[in-house]
């Protein structure tokens, strides 16, 4: 939900380069034009995903970036229930506090009860390393300026240049989507991939993380996130119109009787069907 996803597209002449793919229905298509040849996602961010393709010599006009965003407040809490509870039921208690990029609390040897004091809301806040998740990642990881884990008071770039950085990349993601509008997200995503997607997904499930107990949040803590997250906050209002655009183009190009179409939650499960 804070990480772009690359699609690395192989070459396809304009009438044939075809080839099979399979798609999320199980069903192989013959699809005309460019393919993607590999998509391959993680806890990286646009400066290292493009960084590594070059490296390979892989150019970058090669590269199609997909993303989800989330309000920015919301991730943010989130990140921190994850990396305290949500590891523990998850993992154990061990990884209490252990961040992919930063450590808030993490010690493997430390009793469960003491990393519990000290891994409160207030702690996460102030903990200096911890800036890498608790105040705009979301724009980091899409400006492209420094690699995945560079801590932010170390850097040089100022709010302005990471959003302008952050704004200029997402604009040219080929699939943008939100957290919010997650069912509509993935039918924006279906059609912006009609050759490989329109006809074979047609249906998906969700497989959530164990969330383990949170902790509650006060008005205070939630305006201080809110505070430290402008930039992901301004990033994320673009992020809501490009969608609304993006939506708005999608039903206009779609015939009259598709238009109605939408991922709906199935009863007693975790799968999610286009009617």
């Amino acid at each position: 939900s804070h990480r772009p996803a690359g699609a690395l597209r192989g070459g396809g002449g304009g009438g044939g380069g075809g080839g099979k793919r399979r798609g999320m229905g199980g069903r192989g298509q013959r699809n005309s034009g460019p393919q993607c040849q590999l998509i391959f996602r993680g806890h990286i961010n646009w400066y290292d995903y493009v960084g590594g393709a070059l490296t390979y010599g892989v150019p970058r006009e090669r590269i199609h970036f997909m993303t989800f965003l989330r309000e920015p407040v919301s991730r943010a809490i989130s990140e921190y229930n994850h990396i305290t509870e949500g590891l523990v039921a998850q993992f154990g208690p061990h990884t209490y506090g252990a961040a992919w990029d930063y450590n808030f609390t993490f010690d493997p040897n430390r009793p469960i009860a003491k990393k519990r004091a000290e891994g409160t809301v207030d702690n996460w806040l102030k903990c200096s390393d911890c800036q890498v998740g608790a105040s705009n990642r979301q724009a980091r990881f899409m400006a492209g300026l420094a690699t995945t884990g560079a801590q932010p008071h170390e850097s040089s770039v100022s709010d302005a240049q990471l959003l302008e950085a952050a704004k200029a990349n997402l604009r040219t993601c080929t699939f943008i989507g939100l957290m919010e509008r997650y069912e509509e997200s993935m039918t924006v995503l279906r059609n912006t991939f009609p050759s490989g997607l329109s006809q074979s997904m047609r249906q998906y499930e969700t497989s959530p993380h164990p969330k383990g107990k949170t902790n509650a949040i006060s008005d205070a803590q939630r305006e201080q996130i809110r505070v430290a997250n402008q930039v992901d906050i301004a990033l994320y209002e673009l992020a809501v119109d490009l969608f609304d655009q993006r939506w708005k183009s999608m039903q206009a190009q779609l015939p009259v009787s598709e238009r109605g179409l939408s991922f709906k939650k199935a009863k007693g499960g975790r799968s999610f069907k286009l009617s």
